[in-house]
């Protein structure tokens, strides 16, 4: 069991090691690919690429956003609470796009719900 933990311990920070040189590694490429309008590559075997996730939540007060989504006709998104996750894919699927793919809020929900859009690099094995 000692050497089991001495181990997950070694490995721990490994990871952590790792996760630091990823994140710097990250937006170097998030530049590089902007700058060059490049959306995948393949690299030793993984095709890296670059994908945005656009994810919806309350803007200041979680208990206001729920009030709004209520006022608003979206009691459906919500309990005691609302599910970030519906609620976000309720902003990615149903609401109309700016030009540049932002999602338009209805006034209502303007100063309570927060839209934000987060752009990774990712890779998984190629075929």
């Amino acid at each position: 069991m000692a050497d089991i933990d001495t181990e997950r311990a070694r490995l721990k920070a490994a990871l952590e090691t790792l996760d630091k040189e990823r994140r710097v590694l990250e937006d170097k490429l998030l530049e590089d690919a902007e700058a060059n309008g490049i959306q995948r590559m393949t690299v030793n075997g993984r095709t890296v690429y670059v994908r945005s996730e656009l994810w919806a939540a309350a803007a200041v007060d979680r208990d206001d956003a729920v009030a709004a989504l209520k006022a608003a006709g979206l009691g459906s998104l919500v309990n005691e609470t609302y599910n970030a996750q519906t609620l976000s894919a309720w902003v990615r699927n149903e609401l109309p796009q700016t030009p540049d793919g932002m999602p338009i809020l209805p006034d209502d929900l303007v100063e309570h719900i927060k839209v934000a859009s987060k752009t990774s690099i990712r890779s998984n094995t190629s075929s």
